[in-house]
């Protein structure tokens, strides 16, 4: 009886070498979960997340090209950083590809630039955007606002982008944590084999 256990795991296993495509899943599935956990974070690992700018200039311009009448409360605030709509952190998959790899990532024009860094650019500002934006700083809750953001109103602003820096904030890549998770579950579709 021993041996026949002995002989079926080790055919198993052998199927599982042939075709390592349910550890390759599994290994997605960490790195993904990886991934999103980083966005709770701030941080990938041992690599801190910078804040958000205070006031988010470029948010500030997007929510009143959008037709908004008031900037979203959240660009007023240095964290939680690359968490506006959560759609970065939902688009976070992985592939397998062939038998010895897998592939995670995030098919949205923006992520590369929020994961490696660089420059993007803003909402155009309209007529339409400098007139919401003017309304807003004359009210009571625009107010204070006014002396960092009232330029933006200035009429040689009009119809032009900002190019805006964005620190780098990886949110895709290995950590020491995950490469401990993706030992063990190899080691546990090994042993269950």
């Amino acid at each position: 009886m021993a041996k026949v256990r002995i002989e079926g795991r080790a055919r198993k296993m052998r199927d599982q070498l042939n075709d390592p495509t349910p550890i390759l899943k599994k290994i997605g599935a960490l790195l993904v979960a990886d991934s999103q956990q980083s966005f709770k974070a701030q941080r990938l690992g041992k690599i801190g997340w910078r804040p958000r700018s205070v006031p988010n200039v470029a948010g500030v311009l997007q929510d009143f090209a959008t037709g908004r009448k008031t900037p979203k409360a959240r660009r007023f605030d240095e964290r939680p950083a690359l968490s506006d709509t959560g759609a970065l952190a939902r688009s976070i998959s992985f592939e397998v590809q062939g038998t010895k790899s897998v592939v995670v990532g995030s098919r949205l024009s923006y992520a590369k630039v929020h994961q490696e860094g660089g420059v993007s650019r803003t909402a155009r500002i309209t007529k339409e955007v400098q007139n919401r934006l003017s309304d807003w700083l004359a009210s009571a809750s625009g107010k204070r606002w006014k002396g960092t953001l009232g330029w933006l109103a200035n009429e040689k602003q009009r119809g032009k982008t900002l190019s805006i820096r964005i620190p780098r904030r990886p949110f895709l890549g290995l950590t020491i944590q995950t490469r401990r998770y993706i030992k063990k579950a190899i080691g546990v579709a090994v042993a269950q084999r």
